[in-house]
């Protein structure tokens, strides 16, 4: 048998039976050499039990399964299929005549291909289902075109049995995360997935906004969990990693407290940065996240959410096509903010014995451990890796024993750090300006008397404002390494 067509019927919108049908009575390749793999929810809440086995023929199968996500099923149906290729798609989506014995060229033609992604076309009936559909075809466009290796679209993405094996298979855990897993995993494989465009399905889009947001809410569930486990240290897929997440120090509400710690300090011992512009601002948003955590941002998301989808409702009922691209869009944007800070909340408590940095902290390891506050998103100036630190920061570091000192490296900017000349903080006291050297764009902390273990790492400065960039800025930080003794 050539293929097996895995249809997970968790969320058929209606179609379930349209599918089917198309699959079973309008491909053109002979019947024995595919066999459909239905997997169907055992709660089974629409009564498709009869109607899709009467349409089934001897051969395929049609399996209850408890769990109801659609990524769940197709991991279960992958592991009872049969077929040499496998046919991922979904029950809202319906084939064209063509599309197997299609399929089976395209992997004569490529034989180096592991799998490929075909092409849906639209199926709108509404005015927000339209704005779905140019949404998600925007991004399909970038990943399947653009994008080094999110390859994977599993509304009709086949693939070698072999292959999909080789790659580990689907992570039911995940949720609809494990698209992107999947597709990396093919990557890091070495395995070549590509886009047969000519191979087209019809893909129903609801345009309704509840069924949109439980898509968002699965996926954010999964790519959190993915990045709060070991398996989002490393590999491909790290650069995927959304800014809430490489941020989420910033909502530290110990390591917040310490940073007004070292701003008043530091305020005491040069009182005339308090008359420096946005300083006070500076000093206002730790104490609030201090006080608050990531709550108080969880709260003005949810807000921004509300009037987001108010702003979308109006012109869902009014509004010019326009207008209501935009509003939609803002909406989608709003909500996956809101749900990733929702989704951090819930998992902060465990990542605080998350183990700081060994002997320093590069770039990368700012962005992947949490044992850091104050730090905006990782960036490249002249093809040096850096991370802009804010006014205040503070990071955890290990020290072993026999250590001489803490040596901070920024990148080359107009002006060094013997310039800027900012004030350093071990575990919340100041370091005498005796023990701090300046070389240029670097500085060196002696630890003399420190004890060896993790000790906290802080610095204030001057606000830094760059043009046309609305972030207060500190230090461009290329990494901080510790010296051992001579």
């Amino acid at each position: 048998m050539k293929f097996s067509v895995i249809i997970p019927l968790g969320f058929h919108r209606q179609s379930a039976l349209e599918c089917v049908r198309g699959w079973v009575s309008k491909q053109n390749l002979p019947g024995e050499e595919f066999e459909l793999v239905c997997l169907l929810p055992t709660a089974d809440p629409d009564g498709l039990r009869g109607p899709i086995q009467a349409l089934l023929r001897p051969h395929d199968q049609l399996t209850l399964c408890e769990p109801a996500h659609d990524m769940a099923l197709c991991a279960l149906g992958a592991a009872q299929a049969r077929g040499e290729f496998l046919f991922f798609t979904e029950s809202h989506v319906w084939p064209e005549a063509d599309v197997l014995q299609a399929s089976m060229a395209v992997f004569r033609e490529h034989p180096d291909w592991a799998a490929f992604s075909c092409r849906t076309l639209p199926v709108v009936p509404n005015r927000l289902a339209r704005m779905e559909a140019d949404m998600y075809e925007r991004d399909i466009d970038q990943a399947m075109n653009h994008h080094p290796w999110r390859k994977i679209l599993d509304q009709c993405f086949v693939t070698r049995r072999a292959a999909y094996v080789e790659a580990g298979g689907i992570d039911a855990a995940l949720g609809h995360y494990a698209e992107w897993v999947l597709a990396a995993r093919y990557f890091d494989c070495g395995l070549k997935i590509g886009y047969a465009p000519h191979i087209e399905l019809k893909h129903l889009y609801s345009g309704d906004v509840g069924v949109l947001r439980e898509f968002i809410e699965s996926f954010i569930e999964g790519e959190i969990r993915y990045f709060a486990g070991a398996n989002g240290v490393d590999g491909t897929i790290s650069s995927e990693m959304p800014p809430e997440w490489v941020t989420r120090g910033d909502w530290d509400s110990g390591f917040a407290a310490m940073v007004v710690k070292c701003m008043g300090r530091s305020a005491m011992a040069q009182p005339a940065w308090l008359a420096m512009p946005g300083w006070w601002r500076e000093f206002l948003h730790w104490g609030i996240v201090a006080a608050c955590g990531i709550g108080w941002s969880i709260r003005k998301a949810r807000l921004r959410t509300a009037y987001r989808r108010a702003l979308l409702s109006a012109a869902s009922m009014a509004g010019s096509r326009a207008r209501l691209s935009d509003c939609f869009e803002k909406f989608i944007v709003a909500y996956i903010h809101l749900h990733r800070l929702k989704e951090i909340s819930a998992h902060l408590p465990a990542l605080k014995d998350i183990p700081c940095a060994q002997g320093g902290a590069t770039v990368r390891d700012l962005g992947q451990q949490r044992r850091a506050s104050g730090f905006h998103f990782p960036e490249i100036h002249r093809s040096t890796e850096l991370r802009w630190s804010r006014p205040a920061a503070v990071v955890e570091i290990s020290v072993p024993a026999g250590s001489s000192g803490i040596a901070v490296l920024c990148a080359p900017k107009r002006r060094g750090l013997n310039r800027r000349r900012p004030m350093f903080f071990i575990n919340e006291e100041p370091v005498p300006a005796g023990r701090v050297s300046f070389s240029g764009h670097r500085a060196l902390i002696a630890l003399e008397g420190a004890p060896a273990g993790v000790l906290r790492l802080a610095w204030v400065c001057r606000p830094l404002f760059a043009p046309r960039d609305s972030r207060r800025l500190g230090l461009p930080i290329v990494g901080i390494s510790v010296e051992a003794a001579a």
